[in-house]
Parts: structure tokens; sequence; C-alpha cells
């Protein structure tokens, strides 16, 4: 599924109050709408080429892609309930959280690595299992919503009160 128009109009006023942060890479999800997000952030910022990374797609929900809640209730009652109870770790044939997290580790790895201010594009799983692997809570992600990670030293809370801790050293 492609972004609607007001998708499309949110991402280039994102991308319009991106272009002043000196962004030096761009990368996205392999998916659809992640990918067009970042194809608009890259044109209105200037930022290219977008650099696509699987590790940074969404869950695999398996059996459950492109299904509604009612269509998910009607086949596997229950399974939504305990999803979302978090007793379920994976839909059918589908990611378990820590299939999710070590691609999240992975991929965190890389664009830490790339020693640049790297913009990536991806999805709520995925910040979730980053947030998780820093040591966060996770947090809702609303759409066009974002998280600074920053590569070294991570002063104060939830890394300690300047106590040192390297981010590194949480991956």
């Amino acid at each position: 599924m492609s972004l609607t128009k007001l998708g499309r109009e949110q991402t280039h006023t994102l991308g319009v109050h991106l272009k002043d942060l000196d962004i030096d890479a761009l990368w996205s999800s392999d998916l659809r709408r992640a990918l067009e997000t970042a194809e608009i952030i890259s044109a209105t910022t200037g930022v290219s080429p977008v650099q696509q990374d699987a590790d940074l797609r969404e869950r695999d929900v398996g059996a459950w892609t492109g299904l509604t809640d009612a269509e998910i209730e009607q086949r596997w009652p229950g399974a939504l309930a305990a999803w979302r109870a978090r007793t379920l770790d994976r839909p059918p044939g589908g990611e378990t959280t820590a299939d999710v997290a070590t691609r999240a580790g992975r991929v965190l790895r890389r664009l830490l690595d790339e020693d640049q201010v790297v913009l990536a594009v991806t999805h709520a799983g995925v910040i979730h299992q980053v947030e998780q692997l820093l040591g966060l809570r996770p947090s809702g992600v609303p759409n066009l919503d974002g998280r600074w990670v920053h590569h070294g030293m991570a002063p104060g809370p939830p890394f300690g009160s300047g106590d040192g801790t390297r981010l590194d050293d949480r991956l």
C-alpha cells in the first residue's frame, strides 16, 4: 500500500524540517511505504541515494499479513488478545520478538558504524526493539515520529547520571 496524498504532503513537510540537520546518509526499509517516505525525504533534503536494508523491515506477521483484526479473530480466536497481552510471541508463521530484536541490533550496529549522521526510515516494531536494546521502555510511535540514537557516550538516563556507560556496550 502506498502513502496517501496526506501522507505524502506530511512527509514533504517533514523533509523541509529535516533539511537543516546536516544528514549525511538516508537508509530505509525496503517495504513500500517506508521506501516512499524515504524517497520523498531524499527529494526534499537532497540527501541521496536512499540505501535500502531489509533489516529495517517491520515484523513479519506471517499468516496475519493483510488481514483485518476481525479476520484474524475469526481464524485464530483469542490470538490477538494474547498478542496484545504479550503472551503470544509470534503470529502463525511470523517472526518472534527475538527475531526482530536480532535484526534491529544488527542494523543499528551497521548504521552506527557509518560514522555519519544517518536518517533511517523504519517501522514501529523495529523502533521498539531498538529502544529495548538500548535499555529504554518502548513507547508509542506515531506516524513520522522518530528517535535519536547517538554513537559513543550517552549521558543521563537511562544510562545513569554521567556514569560513562558507552552506548556501544549496550549492543
